[in-house]
């Protein structure tokens, strides 16, 4: 399944945005209606923009006193090798959370 960014209005007129994982746009395009929205734009993400997304989010949560960048780049490389393994994000984020010693750094991380 693929990633997609879209965009879609309300009964209101408000603009939503929103991630979806679907096979295709027809499907994330199905999905917004039967919410009552208006797709305005579906795109799909590619990968390595979302992983920098994400990546970028993440590192807006950081607090650099509490959690090292060592810890931070172990985790990705970890988190890098798990997914290319083929086990799914939220498996991942379980698993990691619950070996890191950093209680901060699990709590951010669950």
């Amino acid at each position: 399944m693929a990633q997609f960014a879209c965009i879609s209005v309300d009964s209101q007129g408000q603009k939503i945005e929103t991630r979806h994982e679907a096979a295709s746009i027809q499907e994330v395009s199905s999905f917004l209606r039967t919410r009552g929205l208006t797709p305005v734009s579906i795109n799909k993400i590619k990968k390595e923009a979302l992983a920098r997304q994400i990546a970028r989010e993440f590192f807006a949560l950081l607090r650099p006193k509490q959690i090292k960048m060592s810890e931070v780049a172990s985790f990705f490389r970890q988190l890098a090798t798990m997914l290319e393994g083929g086990v799914n994000l939220s498996e991942c984020l379980d698993g990691l959370s619950s070996q890191t010693e950093n209680k901060h750094f699990a709590h951010l991380l669950r």
